[in-house]
């Protein structure tokens, strides 16, 4: 049973398989009948489920460039960028309030270069990490990106009646690689969304979601999550914009685009079951010469033109 092979290994439980996974024959293709390892957790913390050896939609993303990326990923640390840390607030804003009031704080409109500025922000130290005393005009963005998501009726609905930061943990049907995700919201049975799995993005502009995720790899991370259920077969979005004035859209991946990234999370979840046991051994980039052409819109307009 492989995991994902992180350098560090904590995890809360043993994994216990009692019988092997089945595999169901349709049309001639195998599909996945995956083994769920243990109940849904919504009270692991996001280091406790960052530190479980498994397999996420973040390493499929660094191992579709190549496994070498891969391991870097995994042996690096990694230090939150300032659009990480700010949807990491959004989040826990919208999500988890009375934590975003634990952890986050608006720092007071002072000049922290004189006595008295520094000694506010001594203070703030004691009780707040750095990364989470925002200034006030970051901290008013991300109260005002809240206050959108949740004036919006379908987004409010589903927050209203949805788990949040839920931890699932299961094992590929056809391979025995170990899985995880950190679901963002997870709708309630009887909620009227009991069949959907709900993420919570921001965004530039929320027009343009169909090239964010295509460019970012949404439509296989929805696969990789609703790869763990049965009933759950629906992955919404709601995209709230990082700037004024914070427009919020909800949007549900569609089938064909689900059925895309199930493709690609089968073909990359497959790829990293046969990578060797000795992370120094997986490959990066082919080492022969390789073809470069140019993309296929390029020539859609040659012939645009031409006509």
């Amino acid at each position: 049973m492989k995991s994902g092979a992180r350098s560090t290994f904590i995890a809360p439980w043993q994994f216990v398989q009692t019988e092997k996974p089945r595999l169901t024959e349709t049309n001639g293709e195998y599909e996945m009948n995956n083994q769920f390892i243990m109940p849904n957790q919504r009270n692991i913390t996001s280091d406790a489920y960052h530190g479980v050896d498994a397999l996420s939609n973040s390493m499929l993303s660094r191992l579709k460039k190549s496994p070498l990326h891969l391991r870097n990923y995994l042996q690096s640390e990694h230090t939150p960028t300032p659009a990480m840390l700010r949807g990491t607030a959004v989040h826990t804003a919208t999500l988890e309030p009375d934590l975003f009031e634990l952890e986050w704080t608006r720092l007071p409109d002072l000049n922290y270069s004189t006595k008295a500025g520094k000694e506010v922000k001594a203070e703030l130290s004691e009780k707040y990490s750095p990364d989470r005393m925002l200034k006030a005009d970051a901290y008013d963005d991300i109260i005002a990106m809240r206050d959108s998501v949740l004036s919006h009726p379908i987004a409010a609905d589903i927050i209203a009646q949805s788990d949040a930061e839920v931890s699932r943990f299961w094992i590929d049907g056809k391979t025995d690689v170990i899985c995880k995700a950190r679901i963002d919201l997870m709708p309630r049975i009887e909620s009227g969304w009991e069949d959907c799995i709900v993420d919570l993005k921001t965004t530039r502009d929320c027009r343009d979601m169909s090239r964010t995720m295509a460019n970012l790899g949404y439509a296989r991370g929805a696969a990789h999550y609703l790869s763990s259920f049965d009933i759950r077969t629906r992955f919404i979005l709601i995209c709230v914009e990082s700037q004024s004035p914070f427009g919020t859209i909800c949007y549900e991946i569609n089938s064909a685009a689900i059925e895309y990234g199930k493709r690609e999370q089968k073909r990359l979840v497959e790829e990293y079951a046969e990578l060797p046991e000795d992370m120094d051994e997986w490959p990066g980039y082919p080492t022969g010469m390789v073809d470069l052409d140019l993309p296929a819109w390029t020539y859609s307009q040659e012939l645009e033109v031409a006509e």
